[in-house]
């Protein structure tokens, strides 16, 4: 990853490069090179971007899909429960300050929001089903890929004792296991479904 290459993704979003699209860019990049990030940090932002490079064809609206990967973790502290809204009023703010659309603005803020309990909100087409298996991306990837992403998590609930953090973590774990599928396009589902089902399962046996 190379912030030069992240920054070119932003301003080629916004379509300028102005006092304003620089300072806001300035403000989401200390937002998630906080110390305290460890997995919810510019990298996983850059994961999904790519993500949604790669798949071009399958969105309705890029446009939108990219601003809510740029935003919905914009706000994280893993202390407080409302996380998601608060990215939600960032990103509504700072996009009314940036002259993008209501309407490219109402559908960001309704995107921002179905991360909370990864469950779709927008159903006129499968732009909030692809940001979602965009975002759970990382359970399906290989074994060491997806220890690396549990130790890191790991580190951002520091604050935690293990007494607290393991059975908290298995709740979390066991939701994804109870869904009929954790990925929502077929596109995702053929490709990490299993994996991520079996990287879970392992994660859990060691808690």
């Amino acid at each position: 990853m190379k912030l030069e290459q992240i920054k070119d993704r932003w301003f080629s979003l916004i379509g300028k490069d102005d006092v304003i699209s620089k300072n806001s860019l300035e403000a989401i990049l200390k937002h998630y090179q906080d110390e305290a990030r460890y997995y919810h940090n510019i990298r996983h932002i850059d994961s999904m971007l790519s993500q949604a490079k790669t798949y071009p064809d399958q969105l309705n609206d890029v446009v939108s899909v990219e601003f809510a990967i740029w935003y919905h973790d914009v706000i994280y502290n893993a202390k407080l429960q409302d996380n998601e809204e608060k990215s939600a009023d960032y990103a509504v703010n700072d996009m009314s300050q940036l002259g993008c659309s209501s309407e490219v603005i109402a559908k960001t803020k309704q995107l921002i929001l179905s991360t909370k309990k990864h469950q779709i909100l927008l159903n006129e087409n499968q732009d909030n089903a692809f940001l979602l298996d965009f975002d759970l991306s990382i359970l399906g990837k290989s074994w060491e890929v997806y220890y690396e992403y549990t130790e890191a998590i790991r580190r951002e609930y520091s604050m935690y004792p293990k007494s607290v953090y393991n059975p908290g973590r298995k709740k979390v774990l066991k939701r994804f296991m109870e869904r009929e599928r954790i990925y929502f396009t077929e596109l995702y589902c053929n490709q990490f479904e299993s994996k991520a089902r079996e990287n879970i399962k392992r994660e859990i046996d060691l808690l």
